[in-house]
């Protein structure tokens, strides 16, 4: 008799119903003792609730004064302010410069524009650019400026509805000298309005205060004035339990919540006490429901956190899956325990050694194809350009300066060409067309026009991506060994698409050659003058397509035709003229 397991339990399973064990019994015992604790648990809730609010409005604020801290160091980052700054007063372009910066609220990015009323911009020379007289810099703020050094200065005027931002900033291509000053003035009506923005509700009063104790704004709720002279709180107390990480406190059955802002100011509310007799008188209702919910968040959330697990270890499972499909880049971006965290970085560490070894070898293999295709076209080019040079010295001898002119602006424009493909081994076929009759105006010029060139190309094919060089080399061939003896020759070159490939045919109708000696000349493994060109453009493409795709030689009539295949890459569909 044959003993049969029990298929186990999945984990997914097991977690399911441990975490609804683990929900279900912890509230159960909370709902029987939460009557007695109910106050506590209240005022710590509502403690957090207004800080959050308080720390929220003053997030909303900071947001506000950062933005114009980092504008003062705007001018530095803005071209024509930057210039405007630096360039000496002196200088003949100094007006036309401060001119373009005139208009200096349009020069600031949008974001940062929020409540800023006005902006004066100082050189050090006493020059400035202001948008109105209510940034004049002041002997005072020259003081306080100075003192501060590259500091940004707030100060918050009593008698206005603004405040005011000062900054002295260096030159920053010079930083042993300073560049000017800059002072914002920012609306106290749009602070007010950023405050109102985060109102609790209409229990809560909200104040401003400065480092010298003056109350600079109130949100008034409708008791405020009793609020702030019932506690007539000082600016070192309130920073004092701001700065030790006081949550907000209950005094007097208020709720009294402060946060220190970044440029000195302090935010801080007060909550009217029936606040906290409204919240006590809803918690009955609130837990019935509460108990419900939690009947069901329990199970939701036992089969959210039990996916949550068993997820990261199936996805590390698919991630090994693909290992072993020879996908050796996989690496695994898991979040989640220990444990998890552990086994992602060693698999991680494992692909990234197996990747290391496939690099060494297989793509080592790759680089080195790559560096003999690049041998390879290096060893074309130098022999056009010597046979070039030749023509063109024999032209100037005889003084034909015109012709000369004209062979040696198309050999710029060739080597422009040539030089601007060296960190690629691929052109479109419109650049290697317009290569090849730079060439072909060349020859035309050598030979007197004894040599008809005629090239047949559609334009729909001119947009392909094809190795390059390789057409200039064909015709050279051509003009070397078929029609060296031959004062009135052809060649016709022909460029079409057959299928999913690209044929280059270059024919000529000088003298034939045998198509076994061309065969018997291409496959041997001696290096020689004769068929070099041929040689290394049978290599290239092989090295770069494989062993399908070469250059074959036949006869047809009377013309000897080189023909070669590649396959057909990328389309930009480009129409341009060829003319050199």
């Amino acid at each position: 008799m044959k003993l049969q397991f029990k298929r186990p339990i999945t984990m997914r399973r097991q977690i399911l119903v441990l975490f609804v064990l683990l929900m279900l019994i912890p509230f159960i015992l909370l709902v029987l003792i939460a009557d007695i604790i109910f106050t506590t648990h209240a005022q710590n809730d509502l403690k957090t609730i207004y800080n959050s609010n308080v720390t929220e409005m003053a997030n909303s604020l900071d947001t506000l004064f950062t933005n114009a801290t980092d504008l003062t160091l705007f001018p530095l980052t803005e071209d024509s302010m930057r210039t405007y700054l630096t360039i000496p007063s002196s200088n003949p372009d100094f007006l036309r410069k401060k001119q373009k910066s005139s208009n200096i609220r349009n020069l600031i990015p949008y974001g940062y524009r929020e409540g800023i009323l006005s902006i004066g911009l100082y050189r050090e020379d006493g020059d400035y650019i202001i948008t109105d007289n209510t940034v004049k810099y002041t002997e005072t703020d020259y003081e306080n400026v100075r003192k501060h050094d590259l500091l940004p200065f707030w100060y918050f005027p009593a008698d206005e509805q603004s405040i005011f931002l000062l900054r002295h900033f260096r030159n920053p291509t010079n930083f042993s000298e300073y560049a000017g000053y800059i002072k914002l003035r920012l609306s106290l009506s749009y602070v007010t309005s950023k405050m109102s923005n985060h109102l609790q509700n209409e229990e809560t009063s909200y104040f401003l205060i400065t480092p010298n104790n003056a109350l600079l704004i109130e949100v008034n709720t409708g008791q405020s004035d009793t609020l702030y002279q019932k506690f007539s709180f000082t600016y070192e107390e309130l920073k004092q339990k701001a700065e030790s990480g006081q949550p907000s406190t209950i005094q007097n059955n208020c709720i009294i919540s402060q946060h220190l802002l970044s440029n000195g100011l302090i935010l801080y509310s007060i909550a009217a006490p029936h606040i906290i007799s409204e919240v006590r008188h809803a918690f009955w209702p609130s837990m019935l429901m509460a108990s419900t919910a939690v009947m069901l968040l329990s199970f939701m959330l036992s089969f959210y956190f039990s996916k949550k697990i068993t997820i990261p270890l199936e996805t590390l499972g698919e991630k090994m899956t693909n290992l072993t499909t020879g996908n050796f880049s996989s690496r695994a971006d898991i979040e989640g325990c220990q444990e998890i965290s552990m086994l992602t970085d060693r698999f991680n560490n494992m692909a990234g050694q197996l990747e290391i070894l496939y690099n060494k070898v297989y793509l080592g293999e790759l680089k080195l194809k790559q560096s003999q295709l690049d041998v390879l076209e290096t060893q074309i080019n130098p022999h056009f350009l010597y046979n070039t040079l030749d023509t063109i010295y024999w032209m100037a001898k005889l003084g034909e300066t015109e012709k000369v002119s004209l062979m040696v602006s198309n050999l710029s424009q060739m080597m422009q060409m040539t030089l601007s493909a060296k960190t690629k081994d691929k052109v479109t076929l419109f650049d290697e067309l317009k290569h090849l009759t730079c060439y072909i105006v060349i020859q035309d010029i050598r030979h007197n026009g004894k040599i008809l060139f005629d090239v047949k190309c559609n334009d729909d094919i001119k947009g392909f991506q094809v190795l390059s060089f390789l057409l200039q080399p064909l015709v050279e061939n051509a003009l070397h060994h078929g029609l060296s003896s031959y004062s009135n020759g052809i060649i016709h070159v022909h460029i079409y698409r057959s299928g999913n490939d690209l044929i280059y045919e270059v024919a000529n109708n000088g003298t034939p050659i045998n198509p076994d000696e061309i065969t018997t000349l291409l496959n041997s493994g001696k290096p020689a003058l004769k068929g070099f060109a041929l040689k290394n453009i049978i290599e290239r493409l092989q090295l770069r397509y494989g062993e399908p795709y070469s250059l074959t030689y036949f006869l047809d009539g009377d013309f000897s035709v080189f023909r070669i295949n590649q396959p057909i890459e990328g389309d930009e569909n480009d129409d341009k003229n060829t003319d050199c």
